[in-house]
């Protein structure tokens, strides 16, 4: 008995991400060129771009398993431009803020594909206090509906506060990807497939939560913070800012180096004219 197929309707044309500006993936583990995305085989319209999706073969051609290696990026880059779009509208999302959001989803991502592609391992021991995510196992993946999963997953957890507009819009674009890429799969790997995904975000989210920023869109001016004084100290702008943009915020624990305090640049110079 074979594994059912999965059979999908259309993409509906959706014009979601007006703006959403320019991309810079600096910060995604940049050893998996194209990693990411199968070109669909169903006919439609990508959430983002608003071009028709391609057909790679027949409705009911069963998709070859390939390496993550062998996909395209286009997962990827499209649920980072997402994350972009999240960090410009949802409020509190300052650029540490933001940054550290997108780290952490560019992390969840390499976990979550790192064993569909030879060659490359987990980050986890060489990352700070970062344990191996859930074990793989024997099952049976697609990758580009493992990355869908992770990534829609780890928007929904790092930006909760998110608009009603913008959360549906990650709605949209998993299920648009999820349809895109389930078309010609056995139902048991997509389901497989979404699991890790979730699993794996869900891993990488756990610790994020225990680095120091969980939340830092909640405190960007604490009122109750009272800057020191002295030589080479902060000191307010103006008179409307009186306390500094997450002043703590370098305490919290960072990705490799032990601490932020090995990077101390020492005290100002002295001035003199």
């Amino acid at each position: 008995m074979h594994d059912e197929v999965m059979s999908t309707p259309a993409v509906s044309r959706r014009a979601l991400l007006k703006g959403a500006g320019g991309l810079s993936l600096g910060v995604l583990a940049a050893g998996i060129p194209g990693a990411l995305a199968a070109r669909s085989s169903v006919r439609g319209f990508h959430p983002i771009t608003g071009n028709e999706i391609s057909d790679l073969g027949g409705p009911w051609t069963l998709k070859p398993l390939l390496s993550a290696a062998s996909h395209g990026s286009e997962v990827a880059t499209d649920w980072l431009r997402m994350a972009i779009k999240l960090v410009r509208e949802t409020p509190g999302f300052t650029p540490p803020v933001g940054s550290r959001a997108l780290a952490y989803m560019s992390v969840a991502l390499y976990e979550a594909i790192a064993p569909g592609a030879p060659g490359y391992r987990s980050l986890a021991g060489q990352l700070n206090g970062l344990t191996r995510p859930p074990s793989v196992n024997e099952a049976v993946h697609h990758w580009p509906l493992v990355a869908n999963s992770t990534l829609a997953s780890m928007a929904r957890l790092l930006f909760p506060t998110a608009s009603e507009e913008n959360q549906a819009a990650i709605d949209d674009l998993e299920i648009a990807f999820s349809r895109a890429h389930a078309r010609g799969l056995p139902r048991r790997v997509v389901s497989q497939s979404t699991t890790r995904g979730q699993a794996g975000a869900a891993h990488i989210f756990a610790w994020s939560q225990t680095d120091g920023g969980h939340e830092g869109y909640t405190r960007s001016f604490p009122q109750d913070y009272a800057a020191p004084a002295g030589p080479g100290l902060w000191i307010p702008t103006t008179p409307d800012n009186p306390i500094p943009l997450l002043p703590s915020w370098g305490s919290n624990r960072p990705f490799t180096v032990d601490s932020v305090a090995e990077y101390d640049p020492g005290p100002p110079p002295a001035f003199s004219t």
